[in-house]
């Protein structure tokens, strides 16, 4: 068919349907739970320590350009927790306002290490806390403003320190999920819930993609760069977040005290470089071995 008799039979179709805009759509993927460093949402991290000899973890951050009489987000994490929970809220507030953030990890949390890790009080930590903030602003003549912020147990800490006057410079206070009496109520419960609680894994991916996929969070960029902090290895007790990078193949990780549960369940899991489809649904309940 020559040039001149097809042009002739393409003007005599109708015209052609608009076709979708940008480009085709993609593949399901397969998701990675590859765990990332809190650098990635913090310009710094630092370690500060007390009077007492204790050292505490601290990530900071700040909106570009902001000047030093902008507020300080202070930010104390829930149970079990670290101050890097904190890492995907932080990215977004310092982008919408001028402030400056401060996240630190609680005693026997993270990174920090103290004496006594075993002791949790009110009293002691609102201690801590106070001693951490002193020690951040130490020798410095016009302090900014503190905005408090706390997430469960980390809101009643705050709680405690606002009324306490540890941090004399708060001008807010913001506490987030403490209801005490659904907070009671919940604990009939609660031993079910950490019995579901995976004690082990057998890399960092695993443990990432369990909290994903059971249920713990539905934020996949939240779970890999908060769930290694809640974690150590099992060997030596080096901290989930000293090993992100390296090979876990053979190296079993175990829920750090406070994150887990108190009855033993080795979860069966991926090697360190698998990835799940992306359309796997979460389960609910106790991890189940999964193949890639």
């Amino acid at each position: 068919m020559s040039s001149l008799q097809r042009e002739v039979l393409r003007s005599k179709l109708p015209p052609a349907a608009p076709g979708p805009s940008g480009p085709p759509p993609a593949r399901k993927g397969r998701r990675d739970y590859t765990p990332v460093k809190g650098d990635k949402y913090f310009s710094q991290e630092q370690e500060v320590q007390v009077d007492s000899g204790d050292i505490f973890k601290i990530y900071r951050c700040a909106s570009a350009d902001c000047p030093p009489e902008r507020p300080v987000l202070f930010l104390l994490h829930g149970a079990g927790y670290s101050g890097l929970t904190w890492a995907c809220f932080a990215a977004e507030i310092v982008s919408m306002v001028e402030c400056s953030l401060v996240a630190m990890d609680l005693r026997g949390h993270g990174e920090s290490t103290a004496a006594d890790e075993t002791n949790l009080s009110a009293e002691t930590m609102v201690h801590d806390i106070g001693q951490v903030y002193q020690k951040l602003y130490e020798g410095s003549e016009n302090r900014p403003p503190v905005i408090l912020i706390g997430h469960s147990m980390g809101g009643a800490l705050a709680v405690h320190v606002a009324a306490a006057g540890s941090i004399p410079e708060i001008s807010g206070l913001v506490v987030i999920d403490v209801v005490e009496g659904t907070a009671l109520d919940a604990l009939k419960s609660m031993q079910a819930v950490l019995r579901a609680r995976p004690r082990s894994f057998h890399s960092l991916e695993n443990a990432v993609e369990w909290s994903c996929r059971s249920g713990q969070t539905r934020n996949i960029d939240a779970a890999k760069v908060s769930m290694p902090a809640m974690l150590k290895r099992l060997s030596d007790g080096v901290p989930g977040t000293k090993l992100i990078g390296l090979s876990q193949k053979y190296s079993p990780i175990v829920m750090a005290e406070g994150a887990g549960g108190d009855t033993p369940s080795f979860v069966e899991g991926l090697d360190s470089d698998a990835v799940i489809p992306e359309d796997e649904e979460a389960d609910s309940g106790r991890d189940k071995p999964i193949k890639a």
